[in-house]
């Protein structure tokens, strides 16, 4: 991997929760946190942590369950309200969805 590409992009695992951070070389991005299993648990927990340090992160929560990721979503505004936070689906144990949503999520933060 080059280090242009190691510049954009960290990966850590730990529990069964995934978190992954872009950072683009467009000067107005913010670093994208990528976490799946947002909704409960762990991810939910990595999720309040993260803010707790640094509201200006821009996350994006990887969830199965829309109904539970918009819930979190708007809980997690109305305490970090400087936060940017978005939702994808996936289903990280079905490859169909698993790929629909790394395409969606180049689409959104890789091009600059």
């Amino acid at each position: 991997m080059g280090e242009a590409a190691r510049n954009r992009r960290t990966s850590e695992s730990s529990g069964g929760v995934c978190f992954t951070a872009w950072k683009c070389e467009c000067a107005k991005m913010r670093k994208v946190v990528l976490i799946t299993g947002a909704s409960s648990g762990i991810g939910l927990a990595l999720c309040k942590r993260l803010l707790a340090e640094d509201d200006e992160l821009h996350l994006c929560l990887a969830c199965r369950n829309m109904s539970k990721a918009e819930a979190v979503c708007a809980a997690l505004l109305a305490s970090h309200p400087t936060a940017e936070v978005t939702i994808v689906q996936v289903d990280v144990s079905n490859l169909q969805s698993f790929f629909r949503a790394s395409k969606e999520l180049k689409q959104r933060y890789i091009s600059c």
